[in-house]
């Protein structure tokens, strides 16, 4: 069996591809500049009432299966992308 590729996932996945690299794969950086263009942009950006609190946990400290898990996954996973992985 063949695998189909779609185009505006591949698409995206270039685009992605192409913000890590311009940003070294910095996370707070990538944020920082998608904030400011958000706000010169002025379209309405929602906001949840709530914030979901398993997202807003920090990295250091988080529990997964009984183990503290640090920041490392997740940097380790940016850094990646810049080597071609997909997250």
């Amino acid at each position: 069996m063949t695998q189909r590729i779609d185009p505006i996932i591949e698409e995206l996945h270039e685009v992605r591809r192409e913000i890590a690299e311009r940003f070294e794969g910095d996370i707070h950086r990538i944020s920082k500049d998608a904030r400011q263009r958000q706000a010169q942009e002025g379209r309405p950006v929602w906001h949840p009432k709530a914030a979901n609190q398993a997202l807003q946990q920090p990295c250091d400290g988080a529990q997964r299966h009984g183990q503290s898990v640090g920041c490392e996954p997740l940097i380790a996973a940016v850094r990646n992308e810049k080597d071609g992985g997909r997250l």
